[in-house]
């Protein structure tokens, strides 16, 4: 066994949970093209009956699927955007003025971190800044299979003074090396860059839409003939357009807030995961911990702002650093991603409620709605909390296998037991009957075909009786979430709808269970046919 490979508590990290989020907002990104796609059209189509907002536009951007679509699009441009290391470390090197120094240049402590690089990661460039004083290292993608390690004067000036300190900082930058979560994060780092800019541009839509609500009520209510119309302005400031600004900005900060959660907990599990790696082999025990107690967070709220999308709080590292040799640091940060979905699962209920009720939907509908969502939500996060306690359980054979240990060590049975308490809520909810598995449901019209014009009768049955069972009628072979005319059952599990339709051509009628929970799932079809002439 090697010294990086040392036992104990402090040895022992959590799964990439990084790379595990962007595999999973891969594999759904399909699934969320057709559900946007399939919303918007459906927005645009069916007539607006909420009375509490007068503009079109208002109602575009507050209405839940633009507010999913913008910030998810900005996520799938960030991960795009990781494609392309070389175009970043070009960026950064221009942008602080990084360049080789010399193996025999004329500084000691130079050519000692030259050193103690090189042992430790070979393969790694080193690119210098000796003029920055208040940067001290990090690390950045120059390849796919390769990083650089930028140095600033800073980290120079903590080397001589607390060599131990400087050594655990360069232990943490080459930990993303070894993770190799470098291209994800860290200086010029796409995700955080675009994360960071979304939080303004909310905001900034937020204000817009106040603005163009503001102006809607002036010019639809115009000021009554008095003495004092500066009165009545002031009025109406205080009284109806500033109160109608705070449900705004909350609609639009709790859905970012659900959105970013995740990736950005993924990004302190990855710092918290480096600061284990370097704990686990500084060479004078508390070094970092004792390094990180003397920082202090930004005093500016945006700095701070921006300091927490690139790593987690101050005091939670100190925290986690100083205990990470006793098992309850490390359930913390085995815990910690699977428990930003339920976080977000809170968040995503609170901004649902009001986001329809900013919209105008009622009070008794909602009542009706909100069990759906909460149900639907639950059986997601299910879903990915099977996912990660998955990955949980097969992460200490990946590291054994990797370090080529014996992979039964006692340590490990804690990786088991939370993976496997991951795994219950999905065990739990398969006890529990599926609304939207079809039992019986069929569909059918009274005749194979039609003449253009001519009355379709389609009959329904077998439904589970949910108000939001639909059915629709679209041209023979359309996509899964395409429709055309279409109805609502009403909460009956059989009856009829009725089309007339003027354009021969093949046709399917379709059945859908509880909209939105069930989504685009065709439940039972039939075909037929609209034709000039007889037979079909």
């Amino acid at each position: 066994m090697t010294e990086q490979d040392r036992p104990g508590w402090a040895g022992l990290q959590a799964p990439p949970w990084l790379w595990i989020w962007i595999a999973l907002f891969i594999w759904r990104a399909p699934d969320w093209f057709s559900h946007f796609r399939g919303s918007i059209r459906a927005l645009l189509s069916i007539p607006y009956t909420g009375e509490l907002y007068s503009s079109g536009f208002s109602r575009l951007v507050l209405t839940p699927t633009i507010l999913e679509a913008l910030p998810t699009a900005t996520l799938a441009l960030a991960i795009i955007a990781l494609l392309f290391p070389q175009l970043r470390a070009r960026w950064v090197e221009r942008r602080y003025a990084l360049a080789e120094l010399s193996k025999d240049y004329p500084s000691a402590a130079v050519r000692e971190v030259q050193t103690f690089i090189h042992e430790r990661a070979p393969r790694v460039e080193i690119k210098w800044q000796l003029a920055e004083s208040r940067r001290i290292a990090r690390v950045y993608p120059t390849r796919y299979t390769n990083d650089t390690l930028a140095i600033f004067g800073g980290l120079l000036r903590v080397w001589r003074r607390n060599r131990p300190a400087g050594e655990a900082i360069l232990l943490h930058e080459l930990a993303h090396h070894r993770h190799r979560d470098a291209i994800l994060m860290g200086v010029a780092s796409p995700l955080r860059a675009l994360v960071g800019l979304w939080v303004p541009v909310a905001l900034g839509l937020a204000l817009l839409v106040w603005a163009v609500e503001s102006a809607g009520i002036l010019a639809t209510q115009p000021l009554p003939g008095g003495d004092s119309p500066l009165r009545e302005i002031l009025g109406r400031l205080f009284l109806q357009i500033i109160p109608a600004l705070v449900p705004i900005i909350i609609t639009v900060l709790l859905w970012t807030l659900a959105l970013f959660i995740v990736p950005v907990v993924g990004v302190w599990c990855a710092e918290l995961n480096a600061d284990r790696f370097a704990i686990a082999r500084e060479s004078k025990p508390g070094a970092l911990s004792h390094w990180l107690s003397q920082q202090r967070e930004p005093e500016r709220r945006m700095g701070w702002l921006v300091q927490r999308i690139a790593h987690p709080p101050l005091g939670l590292r100190c925290w986690m650093a100083h205990n990470a040799h006793r098992p309850v640091s490390l359930v913390i940060l085995l815990l910690l991603f699977p428990a930003a979905y339920v976080v977000r699962l809170t968040l995503l209920i609170v901004w649902g409620v009001l986001a329809h009720l900013v919209g105008g939907m009622p009070a008794s509908q909602l009542a009706e709605t909100v069990p759906r969502w909460i149900a639907s939500y639950l059986d997601s996060m299910a879903y990915t909390l099977t996912l990660l306690g998955v990955a949980m359980l097969l992460w200490p054979l990946l590291v054994a296998l990797r370090r080529r240990l014996q992979w039964a060590r006692t340590h490990w049975t804690l990786y088991w037991a939370l993976g496997l308490v991951l795994c219950l809520p999905l065990l739990i909810g398969r006890l529990q009957p599926d609304p939207c598995v079809a039992v019986g449901a069929t569909i059918a019209t009274d005749k194979a075909w039609y003449r253009p014009g001519e009355l379709v009768v389609i009959q329904y049955s077998g439904l589970p009786g949910n108000e939001q069972d639909w059915v629709t009628v679209v041209r023979h072979g359309a996509p899964v979430d395409d429709w055309g005319e279409w109805q609502f059952t009403g909460g009956t599990t059989s009856g009829e709808h009725t089309i007339v339709i003027s354009e021969p051509g093949r046709y399917e009628a379709r059945v859908f269970f509880d909209w939105p929970t069930c989504g685009f799932d065709i439940k039972a079809r039939t075909v037929f046919a609209v034709t000039t002439r007889q037979g079909g």
